[in-house]
């Protein structure tokens, strides 16, 4: 299983970011490559700008570790599976943003790691930059 993580430290703080990486209905304000984002239950479906959709379970939200868990089971990206978490750590006032994905097969990882390139800089961009 391929895994492609990224990771930033922020100028925002940690409760900031978490406050709008866990509001999962709302992934528009993480990156504009969503355009809408519809939650039933533990289900999220989420509209890409170029129309396609992603379906989505959410797997874990813990306020605590700060950490959200997703898996995504329908997407535009030739992967059989896609599991993905967020987790989100102080530094010294500072947010730590850790996007770590694993997917099969190996072989869509430099498909994927294309877009997590331009979704990760985006994500870090809206929440203020890197410190």
């Amino acid at each position: 299983m391929a895994t492609i993580t990224k990771t930033a430290t922020l100028r925002a703080s940690a409760p900031d970011v978490w406050s709008v990486v866990s509001d999962i209905g709302n992934v528009p304000a993480l990156t504009g490559m969503i355009t809408e984002s519809v939650i039933k239950g533990d289900h999220r479906t989420c509209r890409m700008a170029d129309g396609q959709t992603l379906e989505e379970s959410i797997l874990s939200v813990d306020h605590d570790l700060q950490r959200l868990a997703y898996r995504v089971h329908s997407s535009p990206f030739p992967m059989t599976e896609h599991a993905a978490s967020i987790v989100v750590t102080d530094d010294n006032g500072a947010a730590h943003v850790t996007w770590t994905t694993d997917l099969l097969p190996d072989s869509a990882a430099p498909i994927f790691a294309e877009a997590a390139d331009l979704m990760f800089a985006d994500m870090i961009e809206r929440m203020g930059g890197t410190a």
